[in-house]
């Protein structure tokens, strides 16, 4: 059975991948006596079936340009879909794409394994197609009713950094770079907002317009900001890689600043999202997008 269109004014309604079957949390690999640490690997037992890497490619690609855009666009063209995708939407540079994937890939488990709303605005209307919007990376909430505050509505905000291809110390590097960017200045919260509600506007998602503007008011309306950060790392074996930055973190080389850090001190939730050969995965599900 075909899946609905997913369009401009109904993004909203994306359905659940089916990869998320195949991502699995996991314990033990990293200590946390916090419960703060949030850890999933991609765990599929073998080559991942073509119709799954399929719907995948689809997922993704609404991201850049849903249904009904694409056909709009397309209408008149000499070029071919596939072509109109390959050099106007989908990314091509390995750090875009590896980026890409990593937001969208915690987009999903907000929404879809934690049960948040999880507007998706952050790929979309990009000027150029292997540019990243500035703003906040994710961005998730609760909220109980758009008029009123409510004693567990929330917004969680959260930097995403994929390291896709492996290399010594690539936790260390992305926790580091995840929790730097977390402590930048909170006026880029606003602006995402703003940027969200002003394409959700435009595209007539009402839904999405109205929540943006219930957040925009947080003095009239206030809600819990949890500060979050995830990383998205191309590594098979978590475990020496945390054990690696927990000796770094206890070692005289790291000074107060960073050993926070890596404890994890600076956010209150943190994601670690890995896998081995994660870059050729992501370049596989990619290519897909264009075929």
């Amino acid at each position: 059975m075909a899946k609905q269109s997913i369009n401009e004014n109904n993004i909203r309604d994306l359905q659940q991948p089916e990869y998320l079957s195949i991502l699995r949390q996991v314990a033990g690999d990293v200590v946390d006596d916090s419960g703060k640490v949030f850890c999933y690997t991609i765990d599929h037992g073998g080559e991942i079936e073509e119709a799954m890497l399929e719907d995948w490619a689809l997922h993704l690609r609404r991201h850049y340009v849903r249904d009904d855009e694409l056909k709009r666009y397309c209408d008149g063209e000499a070029r071919d879909v596939a072509t109109v995708l390959k050099e106007d939407y989908i990314p091509d540079r390995p750090t875009t794409r590896s980026g890409d994937f990593g937001e969208i890939l915690l987009s999903d488990i907000l929404q879809f394994v934690e049960g948040y709303e999880v507007p998706r605005y952050k790929q979309v209307k990009r000027a150029d197609r292997n540019m990243s919007d500035p703003g906040v990376d994710v961005v998730a909430y609760r909220i109980s009713d758009l008029n009123s505050s409510g004693p567990n509505d929330e917004l969680v905000t959260i930097e995403v950094k994929a390291r896709a291809t492996y290399k010594k110390g690539l936790l260390i590097d992305a926790i580091l770079a995840a929790e730097n960017s977390a402590q930048k200045d909170p006026a880029r919260i606003a602006m995402t907002l703003r940027m969200y509600k002003k394409r959700s506007s435009d595209t007539g998602d009402t839904r999405t317009k109205n929540e943006m503007a219930r957040l925009m008011t947080k003095s009239e309306n206030p809600y819990r900001h949890v500060l979050a950060m995830a990383v998205v790392i191309g590594v098979d074996d978590l475990q020496t890689e945390y054990e690696n930055m927990k000796e770094l973190s206890e070692s005289e080389e790291c000074d107060a600043e960073m050993r926070e850090k890596m404890r994890f001190e600076t956010v209150e939730k943190v994601y670690i999202v890995h896998k081995g050969e994660l870059m050729k995965l992501i370049h596989e599900i990619y290519g897909k997008c264009v075929s």
